[in-house]
């Protein structure tokens, strides 16, 4: 098995766990705060605002083809799987701003499921919201 593979183990476990204890890892933590750095230029602070309750009954099955879990979520009750970033950014520093969005939609969906929600906002101004898959 190759270091990728093995990393998207550990974060489909990662993602398991915390879908089944309810709680988010230090490791998930971190990331979600350290994101808005990667993907948006010049930001002065991050403040993450996140909703990822197990009481949706979200269920995994495990694909043994593959070696993957899947996950499944029933669509109508994801309203509570979101994740916020309040940013404080000179607004102007930050063009292509629809790649930076998608970056980091896809970067939070990996760290957990494809059906998590993500909004931004710049200076307490919404401006970006993902659409439900």
């Amino acid at each position: 098995m190759s270091e990728n593979e093995i990393a998207r183990q550990k974060v489909l476990e990662m993602a398991r766990l915390s879908m089944l204890t309810d709680r988010i890892s230090e490791v998930h933590i971190k990331n979600l705060q350290m994101y808005p750095f990667v993907f948006f230029e010049n930001v002065t602070s991050v403040k993450i605002d996140y909703d990822l309750s197990n009481k949706l009954g979200v269920d995994t099955k495990e694909d043994t083809k593959n070696a993957d879990i899947e996950y499944s979520i029933d669509s109508a009750k994801t309203n509570h799987l979101r994740v916020s970033y309040r940013l404080t950014l000179n607004e102007k520093s930050n063009d292509n701003l629809e790649r930076r969005f998608a970056a980091i939609e896809e970067s939070t969906r990996t760290l957990f499921w494809k059906q998590v929600s993500v909004e931004v906002y710049f200076n307490d101004k919404k401006v970006y919201g993902s659409k439900n898959v």
